[in-house]
């Protein structure tokens, strides 16, 4: 496990907030310049205290890599909020963009309410990320992005989720809209299972980005269209290197 997994907040920051819930112990570490939240030990979100309120950990920024190359997003859908770092971050940088988090875990999204700065009126929904999928194709209600970051401390749930997840993703999906997804179980096996179901459902082999000082892998595609990232940025996508995946 790389440095960013293993990361822990600095001796300025204390513990302010503790509690043992279904999903493992959760933890809020705070100082005045930076806030943490961790979840068995493992950190889920790290902020900087002050806006726009940036992130510590690099995936973070991986993850928005198509707002430098494609159409601002009018609406986005984050399944997983944790600590809600895109919801917050971009509600001060990109306020034009409406995002709509969704957490299962009622004591994360408290604790995050409670102690996260600029967290009240920010958009969370706790429910399970497949319900929710569920609820929104009964209403037919769909994004422009929507964002998979469904950890339970250092477990990626999508892992089993994918067969059934991919499909209602697609239906909740506007076209030319981005699927992006925070992976942190990067064994070939897992890629490739996820590579097959993306390909599958959208016809298209996405990106996978590696991010430095991480394990985490990022997956992005943008649906329909004939979008390229541009060659200085295409040329890290480790799908098009790797031998562990064709179609």
């Amino acid at each position: 496990m790389k440095l960013a997994q293993t990361l822990t907040p600095d001796n300025e920051n204390k513990t302010i907030y503790m509690v043992k819930s279904s999903f493992g112990n959760i933890e809020i570490r705070q100082s005045g310049r930076q806030s943490w939240l961790l979840v068995n030990g493992i950190v889920q979100t790290a902020i900087e205290n002050s806006r726009p309120y940036r992130s510590l950990l690099p995936h973070n920024y991986v993850m928005l890599l198509p707002l430098n190359y494609d159409d601002e997003p009018k609406s986005i859908l984050e399944l997983g909020g944790g600590g809600l770092f895109i919801n917050r971050y971009l509600s001060h940088s990109r306020p034009d963009i409406k995002v709509t988090s969704v957490d299962c875990c009622a004591e994360v999204i408290d604790s995050v309410k409670t102690y996260f700065p600029a967290s009240a009126n920010l958009t969370i929904v706790e429910s399970d990320a497949i319900d929710y999928l569920e609820h929104l194709i009964v209403k037919n209600s769909t994004f422009d992005w929507v964002i998979v970051d469904i950890f339970i401390g250092d477990s990626n749930t999508l892992a089993t989720a994918q067969r059934s997840i991919f499909a209602k993703i697609n239906q909740c999906l506007n076209q030319f809209g981005w699927l992006v997804i925070n992976i942190l179980d990067t064994s070939e096996q897992t890629i490739e299972q996820l590579n097959q179901g993306i390909l599958a459902e959208f016809d298209e082999t996405p990106y996978r980005f590696a991010v430095p000082e991480m394990q985490n892998q990022i997956m992005m595609l943008r649906k329909g269209g004939d979008f390229k990232f541009p060659e200085s940025v295409a040329q890290h996508d480790l799908n098009k290197t790797s031998h562990t995946f064709s179609h």
